[in-house]
């Protein structure tokens, strides 16, 4: 009877830890894992050293800085395979941007940082002359027309 009994609350207990070893399961939730992100921030073909780098997957963030090789290495908590990834880098001003799409747990995205800022006055001084020439062109057209 002892043994009957001892068989019985085994089995129970094998039934009960079946589901929560299926719960557990990666491929039921894919969500559930770390993605390495990893890369390497150049200038001009050359590493950045110290450079800011933000990787971000879908709500997530995580901040880091480059080592001497201009290499970064984030781990990302609940970033899934088929999910994009951006790294925004930026050192002195300077900011450069790429994505990725994680895959099988691993991401690697290489950034270029590059200077992208420019003088707001030069767009606006541009479009004004722009906007004269043509304006200009287009009332010498509507003289000589009148005229003929």
């Amino acid at each position: 009877m002892r043994k009957l009994l001892l068989g019985v609350v085994i089995s129970l207990l094998t039934i009960m830890a079946m589901p929560l070893t299926t719960f557990a399961s990666p491929t039921l939730y894919p969500h559930a894992d770390k993605t390495v992100v990893s890369g390497t921030i150049t200038f001009n073909g050359s590493p950045v050293y110290h450079a800011k780098v933000v990787v971000t997957c879908d709500t997530k963030t995580q901040t880091t800085l480059t080592n001497h090789a201009g290499k970064y290495y984030v781990t990302m908590e609940h970033c899934g395979d088929g999910n994009t990834i951006t790294v925004v880098a930026t050192k002195n001003g300077e900011t450069g941007t790429a994505t990725g799409v994680s895959s099988e747990g691993k991401c690697n995205v290489d950034v270029a940082v590059i200077n992208v800022s420019m003088v707001p006055e030069v767009g606006i001084f541009t479009g004004t002359i722009a906007a004269m020439t043509g304006a200009g062109a287009f009332l010498v057209v509507r003289k000589r027309t009148l005229q003929s």
